[in-house]
């Protein structure tokens, strides 16, 4: 049996398998086991592998849904406190700023205490660490007003710590001069 390829290769073909049905049977089963191997090769196993990753897709997407859904619940009920205590963490904003806004806390601090008659003549910042900021302020005015302008500035719009308090006697009878350290917070 030789093979002579160009026109007369297909009648050769053709005339040895059916001639011979122990040929077709074997050629068949070669034919149907080559395209079943080349179907697993490049069609099953890669659909397999992809279902593989989609599986693991699905479950990775799944659980991140139900975190999402988890921190959802959390912040709903965050809004709901928010919406119930607005008017509280409006005003604790104001007490507690997040930035310092210093122009801001001097200016307040001038009107409440020259609401009890003190001038200011003098404003130092000593420092600001950790939310907490420092002020050395020298004031004039009578001592006689002094609880009314430790009362104006403890009733200010944010939380004011007075530290000290020192007088000294100024040369005109009505007036002294007062030193104080005072402190202010911010978040």
């Amino acid at each position: 049996m030789s093979f002579i390829l160009g026109s007369k290769f297909l009648a050769t073909y053709e005339r040895e398998i059916e001639n011979k049905p122990l040929n077709n049977v074997i050629f068949t089963s070669a034919l149907a086991t080559i395209l079943i191997f080349v179907s697993l090769l490049f069609g099953i196993k890669p659909a397999s592998e992809n279902l593989a990753k989609n599986i693991k897709y699905k479950k990775e997407l799944l659980n991140i849904e139900r975190i999402m859904l988890e921190k959802n619940r959390k912040t709903e009920g965050g809004e709901i406190l928010l919406r119930d205590n607005g008017e509280g963490v409006f005003v604790l904003n104001k007490k507690l700023p997040f930035k310092v806004d210093f122009d801001k806390f001097l200016e307040e601090f001038i009107m409440a205490t020259s609401k009890s008659g003190f001038i200011v003549n003098r404003v130092n910042l000593i420092g600001v660490e950790k939310g907490e900021i420092s002020i050395s302020v020298e004031l004039v005015g009578s001592l006689l007003q002094l609880p009314e302008m430790v009362e104006a500035v403890e009733q200010m719009e944010r939380f004011t710590k007075i530290d000290w308090i020192r007088t000294e006697k100024n040369k005109t009878k009505d007036a002294s001069i007062l030193q104080m350290k005072v402190q202010t917070y911010i978040l």
